[in-house]
């Protein structure tokens, strides 16, 4: 019954206790109902009828009853206008409205003079919108109430029960036509973050909100492309939870969420950054996608798709180390478990091989590394450019002990000079490589100072000592069809 509907029948439950004091039998209603071409005035002509029976009090207090719960059921104006904002937003995010604490400066930005007063007497929460024009800046959107009695800008938009305050006339009339009250209805994922953002500190964000923090970045988090964290927010630290999906307005339901991670994280002291994953494909499925990307492997290394496909099955552990002299700032090193994929991997290094070869780079004689403990370095090759200074290469490792064809093998491959084995994260077992797990650690502050860090990510994640994030859940090859649950923390400096 839609909220409409529900008041028609409560007025008719009310209408009819005031005319009659009391509830009517079934059938004296039926004797008093209206004819279609009967004036409304005809009702009041009508005899009164004061046959009663005991149920029938009942019957209509049931009647009011099931109106007044329903029109009391319905959402709140707040969530259909916020909504419509979701549904605009490239990026949203919500805070609560504190008076006693200082004025947000987009409310200064957005309210001039009239921004003490209002921050003041307002309460709830606040968002700070992103959508389309956003060299403009963000727009502001506050609850109507705040305005009781006091005039709103020239730039404020009324979206229900909400105000959107742009930053400039252009963004002004585009939000006018994003919020248009004809949207879509919202599901799901959608659904749920809408109510994250009602709830508390949280964060809404659709893909080009993504793109516009990430930048480069961006084919690297296919699988985050529409999501939405609740933030829990200290002078220590920033967690979050919540959810992630590689297609917008998915219908599917919320995935289980995931467990903390109780193993110790901490990094050596060189290493900036360790990605691990169940998959090599959840990393750069969304490169490899790209025509582009695929057909200049191809052409120039001979890795064709097919092979590709099956190299990016494989799991994985890249890690990042910083490099203190030498004409490296950064070193990197991937680890795969081939797994039974050993023969493909092999066959594809020799076609990349063949392309390096074509680059102008020659092949040397590694310099001599120590195995990890029950390991036994088996076959390598090291990289060199003509002013013999080494930028890349490749390690197989092997088990000491033999074992079925490729279940313990390793392989490394760098870029920069040779790593130290104690410097080589361990990629994920074989098992269960459905499961589109991946786990970070990483040191912000550490790869902002070489420059590593794309510079539209805003300050808090720049500067902070470590972050650590973990996801699950995304379909293999990079399905579309599922949902992500993400967790994290991102420690801050003090």
């Amino acid at each position: 019954m839609r909220p409409r509907q529900a008041r028609t029948v409560l007025a008719i439950g009310l209408a009819m206790v005031r005319r009659w004091g009391k509830a009517m039998t079934p059938s004296a209603f039926r004797s008093q109902r209206l004819h279609p071409a009967e004036p409304a005035r005809s009702l009041s002509s009508r005899p009164h009828n004061p046959v009663l029976m005991p149920w029938s009090s009942g019957s209509i207090t049931l009647l009011l009853a099931v109106g007044a719960l329903v029109v009391i059921s319905q959402p709140r104006p707040r969530a259909i206008g916020l909504a419509r904002v979701l549904l605009a937003a490239d990026l949203l995010q919500s805070f609560p409205i504190e008076g006693h604490r200082p004025v947000p400066e987009l409310w200064k930005q957005r309210l001039g003079l009239e921004a003490p007063s209002l921050w003041r007497r307002s309460s709830g929460s606040w968002w700070q919108l992103w959508s389309g024009h956003d060299d403009a800046g963000a727009a502001l959107v506050i609850p109507a109430a705040t305005f009781q009695g006091s005039q709103r800008p020239t730039q404020a938009l009324t979206v229900d029960d909400l105000v959107v305050i742009s930053p400039g006339p252009l963004a002004t009339s585009e939000l006018a036509t994003l919020l248009s009250p004809k949207q879509r209805q919202l599901q799901g994922l959608e659904q749920r973050c809408l109510a994250r953002l009602q709830q508390g500190q949280a964060v809404y964000w659709s893909g080009q909100g993504l793109a516009g923090i990430f930048g480069s970045l961006t084919p690297l988090l296919q699988h985050w492309q529409q999501g939405c964290l609740s933030l829990e927010i200290s002078a220590e630290s920033l967690r979050w939870n919540g959810e992630a999906a590689a297609v917008p307005g998915l219908q599917a339901e919320a995935p289980p969420a995931l467990a903390a991670d109780s193993k110790g994280k901490a990094l050596p002291p060189e290493t900036a950054l360790v990605l691990i994953g169940t998959r090599l494909d959840l990393l750069l499925g969304g490169l490899l996608r790209r025509s582009l990307v695929r057909d200049s492997l191809q052409q120039t290394y001979g890795l064709d798709p097919d092979t590709l496909s099956a190299m990016a099955a494989s799991p994985f552990a890249l890690s990042l180390r910083s490099l203190p002299e030498g004409p490296f700032r950064l070193g990197l090193a991937l680890e795969v478990n081939p797994g039974g994929r050993r023969q493909i991997w092999q066959r594809g290094l020799r076609q990349l091989e063949q392309g390096i070869r074509t680059q102008g780079l020659q092949a040397m004689a590694p310099s001599p590394t120590i195995p990890a403990p029950g390991q036994q370095e088996q076959a390598s090759v090291s990289w060199k450019r003509a002013d013999g200074t080494i930028v890349g290469g490749w390690r197989w490792y092997g088990a000491a002990q033999p074992a079925h064809e490729g279940s313990r093998s390793r392989l490394v491959l760098f870029m920069g000079p040779p790593p130290p084995t104690t410097a080589i994260a361990s990629a994920p077992e074989l098992g269960q490589p459905q499961s589109g797990r991946l786990d970070v650690v990483m040191r912000p502050d550490q790869l902002a100072a070489v420059e590593a860090m794309p510079g539209s990510l805003p300050p808090i994640l720049t500067t902070a000592m470590s972050l650590q994030m973990s996801s699950a859940g995304q379909g293999s090859g990079g399905q579309a069809g599922t949902i992500s649950p993400l967790r994290g923390e991102l420690r801050l400096k003090p």
